[in-house]
């Protein structure tokens, strides 16, 4: 008998899960899709159970390696059958059938039917209603509890990204890995749309319904994060998997191969252009840490605020690096970002602890943009960030003008990035940087800090 067993890790950890629905990936290649089609082989000595996979399209399902070849690799020997759909048949009674929902009127389509197991391959490409609708067909009468699993990537702006929200970091737009695997519960407003979440399904108690007055059984869900980092079998069988998504673009990279569920493609109508920036391979970033100041002056400016709730302005810090030898080296380097939403107390922790951590780079200055008389005093007076010899220094001109000699610099290809979590946030960032007389309000904290610490370098050299 053959046995089919989830590689350690998120496979497992999806197969394992006993969530009403569960969800796997978030990035290229993490084995998901064979994870998804392994699921349903718990249930096929069932006589009475079936099985529903779901792709948006019809092509995606029968496409040379789709989901159609793959099952018939892991389930090879089960009889199929291809018209009036793709079914496989199992000894027992059981089957599988793979189908579409290219238009939204198609899940109207599976009325009436109780399916125990539904699957989503690539749930991000599927429309809310059509989820939703096939959650009501979620039913069985074979003696499986009905679930429903689902794989994904990154689709940002989409409804199911707001959907697993709990699970990715709003800041940076990436997986956070304790919270994998982890399962929460909803149920939604029986008087509205509003879905409420819990961490337990005690704490929901309070939903019932107007009908019975009894109250509403909540979900239960988990997202398991993905990526092809977990996939060994797959980087030992085919290392240039890794290497293809290595070669992305940087947005497509920052999704297929990071998983951000935040970064997005942009107009280019903002001032900096996100194919400007240059990323530094990791190999030489180490090599510059372990003597930076051997060929680079360094400076560490930073744009404060002083407020730590979800709407307040961030505080900000750029560690920013030119060249020594101008003539024969023309980059500038920004090798970190610091920045949060802290409360002034905090702020000044920060500055003070990341002055701490920049001193291998001899920065030639640490210094704030100048803002009110207050603010300034209750830097200026803060014993731990005097100990760095910080100073405030009062920008000239719009922030937009400011930014005209980093956007010049970034457009030929001297501007390159440190490899860093902060990488995708500053992009996105400086992609919507507009002329204060713009109607969009954006955030600007990033661009300015690093801005100060150019023009700084600038006049030191």
């Amino acid at each position: 008998m053959r046995e089919i067993r989830p590689q350690r890790g998120p496979q497992e950890q999806f197969l394992r899960s006993k969530a009403n629905i569960a969800v796997i990936g978030g990035a290229n290649d993490g084995g998901k899709t064979y994870a998804l089609l392994m699921h349903a082989s718990r249930h096929t000595g069932n006589k009475d159970f079936e099985a529903v996979y779901f792709r948006r399209v019809m092509p995606e399902i029968t496409n040379a390696g789709g989901l159609w070849d793959e099952a018939l690799k892991l389930y090879a020997g089960i009889p199929k059958r291809e018209s009036p759909r793709l079914q496989l048949s199992f000894p027992s009674g059981a089957t599988v059938t793979f189908s579409h929902m290219q238009h939204s009127s198609d899940r109207f389509s599976w009325d009436g039917s109780q399916i125990p197991g539904i699957y989503f391959d690539q749930l991000e490409a599927f429309e809310e209603d059509q989820f939703w609708h096939m959650v009501g067909r979620n039913r069985s009468t074979c003696g499986v509890r009905p679930y429903i699993r689902a794989s994904c990537n990154p689709k940002p702006g989409s409804w199911l990204m707001a959907f697993i929200q709990w699970w990715w970091d709003e800041a940076t737009g990436y997986p956070i890995p304790a919270r994998s695997g982890v399962v929460r519960w909803f149920v939604r407003d029986p008087d509205g749309n509003e879905i409420h979440w819990a961490n337990t399904p005690e704490e929901l108690a309070s939903f019932t319904d107007s009908h019975t007055g009894e109250p509403i059984q909540p979900k239960s869900f988990t997202f398991v994060f993905a990526s092809i980092y977990d996939n060994l079998i797959a980087l030992k069988l085919n290392p240039e998997r890794l290497s293809n998504l290595l070669q992305l673009p940087f947005v497509e990279r920052e999704r297929r191969l990071r998983g951000n569920m935040k970064i997005a493609d942009y107009s280019g109508d903002g001032l900096f252009k996100p194919e400007w920036w240059k990323m530094l391979p990791l190999d030489v970033w180490q090599e510059i840490q372990a003597k930076p100041t051997e060929n680079f002056r360094w400076a560490r400016g930073w744009d404060p605020a002083g407020g730590q709730s979800k709407g307040s302005d961030y505080s900000s810090g750029a560690l920013v690096g030119h060249a020594k030898d101008k003539e024969k080296d023309k980059r500038i380097i920004i090798g970190n970002i610091t920045r949060g939403q802290w409360s002034p107390g905090i702020r000044n922790r920060m500055m003070a602890a990341t002055a701490r951590a920049d001193e291998k780079f001899e920065p030639g200055f640490y210094f704030w943009k100048s803002r009110t008389p207050d603010m300034n005093r209750s830097i200026l007076e803060d014993a731990e960030i005097s100990a760095f010899g910080f100073w405030a220094i009062t920008e000239r001109g719009r922030k937009y003008q400011r930014a005209q000699r980093l956007a010049v610099q970034a457009e030929a290809g001297n501007v390159w990035l440190a490899p860093g979590d902060w990488n995708a946030e500053f992009i996105r960032e400086a992609a919507m940087f507009k002329d204060e007389d713009s109607d969009e309000v954006r955030k600007d904290d990033q661009v300015d800090c690093v801005c100060l610490s150019d023009s700084q370098l600038v006049k030191w050299n």
